[in-house]
Parts: structure tokens; C-alpha cells; sequence
């Protein structure tokens, strides 16, 4: 559990590490945007859920998901997939 900075919004993101599914639960959360380990940009996740999967059809290794809520919060999460 993420506790972000104004100490209100926490969410979940499991399993870590991952195969290709990974759930990210919460409330007030807006999107998430996926970068690999050298920065790039993957993709861009609108959440719509307070449960929402998120197929990650991706090379195995090291992403950062910087999840943003309806308050323009945002926190980053280390998320490693494996294969």
C-alpha cells in the first residue's frame, strides 16, 4: 500500500514482480503512465476502476508507474515483469 503526500489517497498494486497482468486498486485515481527503465514512455492507462488490470504485454524488466489521482496527485511505483 502507497500512501501519496497529502496522506489521503493510498492504492494497491500487486502482484510485484508480475508475469503480464498487474492490478492497480484505488479510489480517485485518474491514469497511470507506464516508462521503462530508460525513461521511455510505454503506454498511458485511463483508470476508470476502483480495480483495474493492466495487461502488461511488455519485455521482462524494470517499469515506473507514475499513478495520478483526480486531485493531480501523482506518485511513482516500481513494478518488475518477469517472463
Amino acid at each position: 500500500v502507497v500512501v501519496a503526500e497529502n496522506g489521503e489517497e493510498t492504492y494497491n498494486i500487486y502482484p510485484n514482480p508480475a508475469t503480464s497482468m498487474v492490478t492497480l486498486e484505488g479510489e480517485n485515481l485518474s491514469h497511470v503512465a507506464i516508462y521503462n527503465v530508460a525513461g521511455q514512455l510505454v503506454r498511458v492507462v485511463k483508470l476508470d476502476n476502483m480495480v483495474n488490470n493492466i495487461n502488461m504485454d511488455v519485455e521482462a524488466g524494470v517499469y515506473f508507474f507514475s499513478i495520478y489521482d483526480n486531485n493531480g496527485n501523482n506518485s511513482v511505483q516500481r513494478v518488475v515483469i518477469t517472463k
